[in-house]
């Protein structure tokens, strides 16, 4: 199972990787994914990016 970010554009893609999540290019498009298993946080990772935790901006205002 992979967890996939949609719609994340090109100007966002240094901060997403930034926070732990990685890329592949797949049929020419560029693909970003969220880490997840054993030792990820990977909520904190999600909850980051949309702007959920209190102690981080979201990857939108960076």
């Amino acid at each position: 199972m992979r967890l996939e970010l949609g719609g994340a554009d090109k100007g966002i893609i240094d901060g997403l990787k930034a926070l732990g999540c990685f890329t592949e290019i797949i049929a020419f498009q560029l693909r970003v994914f969220l880490p997840h298993g054993d030792g990820i946080d990977t909520g904190s990772i999600l909850a980051r990016i949309v702007g959920q935790a209190p102690d981080a901006p979201s990857v939108a205002a960076e």
